[in-house]
């Protein structure tokens, strides 16, 4: 059998989340033209690191976003709401906003691995 490879964050009830966080794979995400690296992911948002200055809270950016998992490299596109900002850490979260069936495939893909990647063909 062959095992699934993946970490994830997780969350508790509190939180209020509705999808469970992943921080592997680091996803790379570009907003207005500035690279970020992922502290973690779900179908409804990421958490950015390396952010000096945030975007005003509830504002709408869009993002571009790729990784890579099994050597497979999956990317999409979508627009995001900033929904918190750590000033401390420097990380901010943003929440995907409509997400295009595309960028679920794409994040899914990077998510589970190989087993969906067979349904849904990954991106070069």
């Amino acid at each position: 059998m062959r095992r699934v490879s993946y970490r994830h964050v997780g969350y508790s009830r509190s939180e209020k989340r509705r999808d469970r966080r992943y921080v592997e794979p680091s996803l790379q995400v570009s907003i207005r033209g500035t690279d970020y690296k992922t502290v973690d992911f779900s179908l409804g948002g990421v958490r950015l690191r390396g952010i000096g200055r945030p975007e005003a809270l509830g504002g709408e950016v869009e993002l571009v976003f790729h990784g890579v998992r099994n050597g497979q490299r999956w990317s999409g596109q979508t627009t995001a709401r900033m929904v918190n900002f750590d000033v401390q850490e420097g990380q901010c979260g943003m929440a995907f906003i409509d997400l295009p069936d595309d960028a679920f495939v794409a994040l899914e893909a990077l998510m589970f691995g190989s087993r969906r990647q067979a349904q849904a063909g990954g991106t070069a």
